[in-house]
């Protein structure tokens, strides 16, 4: 039976076995233009953070992500206070050189590691190692910004770009040795957000090993279903057609190879899985992840499902959503 969670922010009711109806679930009308400038916008800022010289492999951020005006105060505080210290590194990806961030405290080899899958595409939507979601408690977070955007090759919106998410894996214990650091590389947590969500699930689909190593699996505001996104939303339709391959010669292969809707039946039955959505979310549909959750819970996986009520995509809105996420990552223990 699912568990199905509805949260008001300040308290949680929990419903069993409650099947939702997709067709009463559409996508806010909201218009994102302004949004998307905002983003943009930001995101050239945070491209700043990724400043590296051609010889230089690892730089360390903290002091500039403490130095930023538009760091939050209590991330400022949290920083501070937990002697978190901050790197931007380059990593090996299918001859590439691409850059990723690593987040952590003294502590963190206490906590599983945290790998978050990134939102957005090529400059758009850059991981932000100033974010909250990357600098809570004592928790280490390592994440890739793929490649593309303000590295070389080409972003594929899960191609060859899902090695990039292996790869980094890979590149962890280089990390560790680098750092003079040890992490819990063989306890690994994956939070995917918004597009992260497909790359997360396709990374567990074509590299099942890691599987091995993954405890618990967290898709917030995620892209789970391509054909219902493009019917949803035409521009990103548009924007596949130009810049990912998508063909009409070939639109079915390039959905199915890329929707996780597709990846269930590669997933271990026995990996916790939770969606979370939010209700007034203007860029996924929340039938997305019904649909998601029920095919899961049809073929026999654990899988809970949270939906926030107001919260808007990836729960920008929300005072911390990363008291929901480790809520659940402390609660949710895998059968494997």
């Amino acid at each position: 039976m699912i568990r199905y969670h509805f949260l008001f922010y300040s308290f949680l009711i929990c419903m069993s076995g409650l099947y939702l109806n997709a067709d009463q679930s559409p996508v806010h009308a909201a218009p994102l233009e302004k949004d998307n400038q905002r983003i943009a916008a930001y995101s050239a800022m945070i491209a700043r953070y990724y400043d590296m010289n051609e010889n230089e492999h690892i730089k360390d951020i903290t002091e500039s992500v403490l130095a930023e005006p538009t760091t939050p105060n209590n991330v400022k505080e949290a920083i501070r206070a937990n002697q978190r210290h901050i790197y931007v590194f380059k990593y090996p990806s299918d001859g590439l050189m691409v850059k990723g961030f690593i987040s952590l405290t003294p502590e963190s080899q206490n906590y599983p590691l945290l790998v978050l899958f990134r939102g957005g595409n090529r400059d758009f939507g850059l991981p932000n190692p100033a974010d909250r979601l990357v600098n809570y408690q004592h928790y280490a977070v390592i994440s890739s910004t793929l490649r593309d955007g303000i590295n070389a090759g080409r972003d594929e919106f899960g191609g060859a770009d899902v090695n990039d998410m292996k790869n980094l894996i890979e590149f962890i214990p280089t990390l560790e040795k680098k750092l003079l650091i040890k992490l819990q590389t063989h306890s690994l947590d994956f939070l995917g957000i918004s597009r992260g969500g497909m790359e997360m699930f396709l990374t567990l689909s074509r590299y099942p090993e890691l599987q091995n190593r993954v405890n618990r699996v967290i898709s917030l505001s995620g892209l789970l279903d391509l054909r219902r996104q493009m019917l949803d939303r035409p521009e990103m339709k548009e924007m596949f057609e130009e810049d990912f391959g998508l063909q009409n010669g070939n639109e079915e292969e390039w959905i199915q190879q890329r929707t996780p809707l597709m990846t269930i039946s590669h997933l271990k039955k026995c990996l916790p899985v939770l969606i979370v959505q939010g209700t007034a979310d203007s860029r996924i549909n929340l039938a997305e992840g019904y649909e998601m959750v029920r095919q899961l819970h049809d073929t026999g996986h654990a899988v809970d499902y949270w939906e926030i009520e107001g919260g808007n995509h990836i729960l920008s809105n929300h005072p911390q959503p990363m008291d929901l996420i480790t809520y659940w990552l402390k609660t949710a223990h895998s059968s494997c």
